[in-house]
């Protein structure tokens, strides 16, 4: 069952899952820059097994027990809805979601659509809730920067990786208990798997549900 209740509660241990022996292979330097330059295809393949066969109730970092939520915003060309699963950061009563992109040199398509809006339907751990997006700039963005590294110090290896590019980092701060009960009662006909997903932050899509619609956002 979905709750719309709001975010569950979030902890600093979600980070330090040292039981997880697959967390303990993505925390290790060299097998992760592997994973970034050459592991893409395969951790994108898995992916789109897993939420086909779960009903995109789970997906990689599920299984690597990383924090992860499913974004859902209405893409800026289409108007369509676009789901993304993302890893974030814990950030005081918000998340920080970072468009990591596999470390490649183009922007992941999930942060346009982010970009473009100002709210945001999120789903973690069997709750859904909205927020609201903004993308941080400045000195607040170097703040955030240095929260991530704190919390995955991997994300350099892939902010190395892509160049110039620099990351986008998106602050998603919930909605109070009013806002976010009207707009669970307005997306209650949306699915809550999208008709196209893409994989945490790698631009290719998860197997859409039958029927959906697959033009790129």
């Amino acid at each position: 069952m979905i709750s719309s209740s709001g975010p569950p509660d979030r902890t600093d241990r979600e980070y330090s899952d040292r039981v997880n022996p697959l967390q303990r292979v993505a925390r290790n330097p060299t097998a992760y820059r592997w994973l970034v330059l050459k592991g893409r295809p395969i951790a994108v393949a898995l992916e789109s097994l897993l939420r086909f066969a779960s009903t995109g109730r789970v997906g990689v970092l599920d299984l690597t027990g990383l924090p992860n939520v499913q974004v859902t915003t209405s893409g800026r060309k289409t108007g369509l809805a676009r789901t993304a699963t993302v890893q974030y950061v814990p950030a005081g009563d918000g998340l920080i979601v970072i468009g990591s992109n596999w470390g490649r040199e183009r922007h992941p398509s999930w942060s346009a659509n982010l970009k473009a809006t100002e709210r945001v339907t999120v789903r973690e751990r069997g709750h859904r809730f909205t927020a609201k997006v903004r993308l941080l700039t400045g000195e607040e963005r170097d703040q955030a920067w240095a929260t991530v590294l704190v919390h995955w110090p991997n994300y350099q290896i892939a902010q190395d990786c892509a160049g110039a590019r620099r990351f986008r980092l998106f602050l998603l701060t919930p909605i109070d208990d009013a806002h976010t009960s009207r707009a669970c009662d307005l997306t209650k006909s949306t699915p809550l798997v999208a008709p196209r997903q893409w994989t945490d932050d790698c631009n290719v899509p998860s197997r859409p549900r039958k029927g959906g619609d697959q033009r790129t956002p």
